[in-house]
């Protein structure tokens, strides 16, 4: 009986090793859930943000466009038939977070 109570404890803490998750790899993808965005309309995005999105994107269709306090852009798309979310900097420079 010991040996069972000894081999399920010994089983149960290698299980709890896997199971751990490791912070750090959520904490930049909440960042930029966290982050406020404001909506702007798409007649005022600079024609930087526009021009880089058309260049990677030549098929994809601009459905939103949000600013940050650190100007820089999330662009709500359609591409290829899908929604993403895409995020460029006031330079034209794609974020990748």
């Amino acid at each position: 009986m010991k040996i069972l109570l000894i081999t399920s404890l010994i089983a149960i803490s290698n299980l709890m090793t896997f199971l751990t998750v490791d912070v750090k790899s959520f904490s930049t993808e909440s960042s930029i859930v966290r982050e406020k965005f404001s909506e702007v309309s798409l007649e005022t995005l600079p024609q930087v943000v526009y021009s880089a999105f058309k260049k990677a994107y030549p098929d994809g269709k601009l459905v939103k466009a949000f600013i940050n306090t650190k100007e820089e852009y999330k662009l709500e798309v359609v591409i290829e038939g899908a929604d993403k979310k895409l995020f460029v900097s006031s330079a034209g420079n794609w974020i990748h977070k």
